[in-house]
């Protein structure tokens, strides 16, 4: 493995649990980039398979790139202490985290590097594809005509500026949602952001991602990781330090959020567990966000968003709690969600 004293242009940091069987598409992904300044900082996040030596094996027959190999012996083995183990040794005028189970186009930094000397953007946000198991991709995340950094809630295919990722202390919480809280707080420093339209970043959607995981409910209300009120917490406090012109937007994002929270976690909950929870929930978002149902930005119109189908989930969900229908509605889709998966 070879280390260089520059400062590579992006920092790529591989967390990685317990997935040596898919390991090897994003390291040969990796390794295929035509645009090479980069380094590779990869944490074996307290594996117990071969994650380590699958990757030892690959950038011993790959000693062009640049990479730190870090195992993770400390008791805390959560995704957010492993990627903010890889962040504090990252080089990189840039940040990228990507996920061990997901792989990039060979031309994917490329492109990434390109806008962002382009832009001189503190983010750049990328096009990327949904594939499921089989290998077929369900949807593509587009850029579409709307570009308010806003409606881009994903880390997949980013490029974060490093230098103002530590000057504001970021990090990433112990969180199910903690990409789109880390993400969420960046967007209140970032001024500049640029975007590539083309899909060149490819995240895998599987049945065991802890966001479809059929006992995600359990748990909810004391485990601090599944938390909403840690999640609504950390959005708000950010919130808060948004510019005033900027506070609708940023109100849509956390209510989306909230909504994919709801859908995602009471998938399968026990009726009456999902109307109670409701409740609960809907009482903290009222307390922390109170008229967050007038925001002027959840309308249909292509203003409020890229997709339509994301609009609409919105939209319909917000005129549910309106009408007071909220809790028919969920009563509807607990019984469509044991038929056929629903994405939300």
């Amino acid at each position: 493995m070879r280390q260089t004293v520059n400062q590579p242009f992006i920092s790529i940091t591989l967390v990685c649990y317990n997935y040596a069987h898919l390991l090897h598409r994003a390291l040969d992904a990796i390794g295929r980039q035509t645009f090479r300044d980069f380094e590779v900082i990869f944490v074996d996040n307290g594996s117990t398979d071969d994650s380590m030596a699958v990757a030892r094996a690959f950038f011993d027959a790959h000693p062009d790139v640049d990479a730190t190999l870090i195992r993770n012996d400390d008791a805390d083995h959560s995704n957010a202490f492993g990627e903010n183990l890889a962040a504090s040794r990252a080089r990189g005028e840039y940040l990228m985290f990507h996920d061990a189970d997901d792989w990039m186009d060979d031309d994917c930094l490329e492109k990434l590097a390109a806008e962002a000397r382009r832009s001189d953007a503190d983010r750049v946000v990328c096009a990327f594809r949904d594939v499921d198991d089989s290998g077929r991709v369900t949807q593509v995340q587009a850029i579409g005509a709307v570009r308010s950094k806003w409606y881009f809630g994903m880390q997949q295919g980013n490029l974060f500026r490093r230098s103002l990722y530590e000057e504001k202390g970021l990090r990433t919480l112990d969180s199910v949602f903690l990409d789109a809280i880390k993400t969420f707080a960046f967007n209140v420093w970032a001024e500049k952001v640029g975007f590539v339209e083309e899909p060149c970043y490819n995240y895998l959607v599987h049945t065991d991602s802890t966001s479809r995981n059929k006992q995600l409910h359990i748990g909810m209300w004391d485990t601090p990781r599944k938390s909403f009120a840690v999640i609504l917490d950390a959005l708000c406090e950010t919130y808060a330090l948004c510019p005033e012109a900027e506070k609708p937007l940023a109100q849509r994002q956390i209510m989306k959020l909230y909504y994919s929270y709801i859908y995602q976690f009471l998938r399968v909950a026990p009726l009456k567990e999902t109307l109670a929870s409701y409740d609960r929930l809907r009482a903290m978002m009222e307390a922390k966000q109170p008229g967050y149902r007038k925001n002027p930005y959840v309308t249909l119109s292509a203003r409020s968003g890229n997709r339509f189908y994301a609009r609409l989930v919105l939209w319909g969900s917000v005129t549910c709690e309106r009408l007071r229908l909220m809790k028919p509605a969920l009563c509807v889709y607990h019984a469509v969600s044991k038929l056929f998966y629903i994405p939300v």
